[in-house]
């Protein structure tokens, strides 16, 4: 059922108009937010922790622009289909490209560290369609359709596409002949990670992007992809994180948390997470 909707959702964004896409799209976020409570209290539960001073119903206006802006997500990934570098010059402002840049000099590769922020995914999809040779970390679903239907749209693109499940090989191999690994660095999937205080509780962080920097040497350069209006975005590339020969992984995961939680804090309608954070 879920795949034949991706099938339906993919037709019905592609033949429409990108203005008409998004309303569509934000109006079914709308629905969906008034109908699926699950959700809605997990989006409202997470906005409690990182909002503490904002009343209920700012809580609930900003958790109905976390739909909303889901909405404008799965439109646009629905269109990957219509999104060229003619797009990509029109629509995007990146941020700090000199950082990418001078890291892959070097010739050790490169790691994006970003988090579940705005559309992590396009700015993936622009960035290789600018030429950088990107690798991204994706975990299986468990429908192997909707796996192939996510993976031959990022494939598309010219982007390498490495399962969770075998990824550490593949990065290694793809650092040493200079490419970039993308890492989603604010949710862990296993026990790995290193627990902190990370927007306010107790959180394990995982700990992929620490371990393949101190590992291969490679630069680790927080990117995040901010949406900033309809058809516009914003792809911030921040200068590689400074860390020491005797840097331990601890200590690189602090810093990378702490930007994460910047930018959670600054964009938190952007933050698309519709599981209850502190309860996995």
């Amino acid at each position: 059922m879920n795949y034949l909707l991706y099938k339906v959702g993919e037709f019905l964004a592609c033949i429409f108009t990108w203005d008409f896409a998004y309303k569509v799209g934000a109006f079914l976020a709308k629905l969906q937010f008034l109908i699926s409570r699950k959700d809605r209290e997990a989006v409202i539960n997470n906005l409690r922790v990182i909002l503490p001073n904002k009343n209920e119903d700012e809580i609930a206006k900003k958790a109905k622009e976390v739909f909303v802006n889901f909405g404008l997500y799965l439109v646009e990934f629905f269109r990957f289909s219509r999104i060229d570098r003619v797009y990509v010059d029109k629509h995007f402002i990146i941020s700090g490209k000199e950082n990418i840049d001078s890291s892959l000099r070097k010739g050790k590769g490169l790691i994006f560290l970003t988090a579940h922020i705005g559309n992590w995914e396009l700015g993936g999809m622009a960035l290789s369609l600018l030429g950088y040779p990107l690798m991204a970390i994706a975990l299986d679903h468990k429908d192997p359709r909707i796996n192939n239907f996510f993976k031959m749209r990022r494939q598309s693109k010219g982007i390498e596409v490495v399962s969770l499940g075998s990824s550490v090989k593949q990065c290694y191999r793809g650092l040493r002949n200079n490419k970039i690994v993308a890492l989603l660095s604010d949710r862990e999937f296993g026990k790995s990670g290193y627990e902190l205080d990370f927007l306010g509780r107790k959180k394990i962080i995982p700990r992929g992007a620490a371990v393949l920097a101190l590992r291969t040497g490679a630069a680790l350069v927080p990117v995040f992809v901010i949406r900033q209006g309809l058809n516009q975005i914003k792809i911030e590339c921040l200068p590689a994180l400074d860390i020491c020969d005797n840097s331990s992984e601890l200590d690189v995961i602090k810093k990378y948390a702490k930007i994460m939680e910047e930018y959670i804090y600054k964009y938190p309608s952007q933050w698309l997470m519709f599981r209850e954070f502190w309860k996995e």
